[in-house]
C-alpha cells in the first residue's frame, strides 16, 4: 500500500481517530479506485513497487517561459495528501457507525453534538473536493514532468485504458467500458 493508516490520520483528520477504525481494504480501495487510475497502469506499477524509490525521482523542470519548477517529493508531498482524503472519504461512514450482530449503531461522544445527515454530507462533499484538488494537483505535476521529457516519468500514461460510456436503455441509466489508449487522449 502507498499510505499506512498512521500516515491518513497525520494528513487528513483533525481529531483523535484510532487507526484500527481506517481498514487496510478501505485503503486499498481508495488507491485501486482513484490514485492507480491517476497514475496510468504502468506508472502506478513502478511506484507501488519501487515506493521508497519514488520519493527521489523528481527534479526540477523548467517551463517554456524559463520558469524553473522546483521538484517535489511525488509520494510525500503529493501522492500521499491525496490518497489520505480519498481514504478519508471512504471511511468516514464507517468511523460515524458500528455494526455488530445487535444491528447498526451511530456513534456519540460525551460533550459534542451529534451531526446531522446533511452536515455529515456536507464534510464527506468537502473531503471529496479536498481530495480531488490534491489528485488533480499530484497529476498536474506528473503531466508537466512527463512533458518536459523527465526520463523517469516514461511509464506515464504508456497503457491501454478504458473510458466509461453511459447510454440510456428503456429508462435505465447503463454504464460501459470502451477500451481507448489514454496517451490518445488530449487533457488540455
Amino acid at each position: 500500500m502507498l499510505i499506512t493508516q498512521a500516515q491518513t490520520i497525520t494528513i487528513a483528520f483533525n481529531a483523535n481517530v484510532q487507526a484500527t477504525q481506517i481498514m487496510d481494504n478501505v485503503i486499498q480501495a481508495a488507491e485501486f479506485e482513484y490514485i492507480r487510475p491517476a497514475l496510468t497502469e504502468n506508472f502506478y506499477e513502478y511506484v507501488l513497487q519501487n515506493a521508497t524509490a519514488v520519493d527521489v525521482i523528481d527534479s526540477n523542470i523548467t517551463e517554456s517561459d524559463g520558469r524553473v519548477i522546483t521538484g517535489k517529493q511525488l509520494l510525500t508531498d503529493l501522492l500521499r495528501p491525496a490518497m489520505a482524503y480519498y481514504v478519508k472519504y471512504l471511511a468516514l461512514d464507517d468511523i460515524w457507525s458500528e455494526v455488530t450482530e445487535r444491528g447498526g449503531f451511530a456513534l456519540t461522544a460525551d460533550n459534542a453534538l451529534v451531526m446531522s445527515n446533511a452536515q455529515r454530507q456536507d464534510l464527506k462533499n468537502q473531503t471529496l473536493k479536498i481530495a480531488n484538488s490534491l489528485l488533480n494537483r499530484m497529476i498536474d505535476y506528473i503531466r508537466k514532468q512527463y512533458d518536459n521529457n523527465v526520463t523517469k516519468y516514461d511509464l506515464y500514461k504508456n497503457f491501454s485504458g478504458s473510458i466509461s460510456e453511459n447510454e440510456i436503455i428503456g429508462g435505465f441509466l447503463i454504464t460501459t467500458k470502451k477500451p481507448v489508449r489514454i496517451d490518445d487522449e488530449s487533457y488540455d
